[in-house]
């Protein structure tokens, strides 16, 4: 199964509001789907897959 990220406008705009770049976000997409791997994500409970933390002091 092959991995592809989109990113909706509504998380463009929660990451904009929480200081995330958006170039940072995009990257992230990037590297989730070269890595095709879900590993970096925290486990979530059903229905959701995984959860991603994002902190500050990682975005500089």
């Amino acid at each position: 199964m092959a991995l592809f990220v989109y990113i909706t406008e509504q998380v463009r705009e929660d990451a904009s509001r929480m200081g995330i770049p958006l170039h940072k976000l995009e990257q992230f997409a990037a590297d989730v789907e070269a890595a095709q791997s879900t590993g970096t994500f925290d486990r979530w409970p059903k229905p959701c897959l995984t959860k991603k933390k994002w902190s500050h002091t990682a975005i500089g």
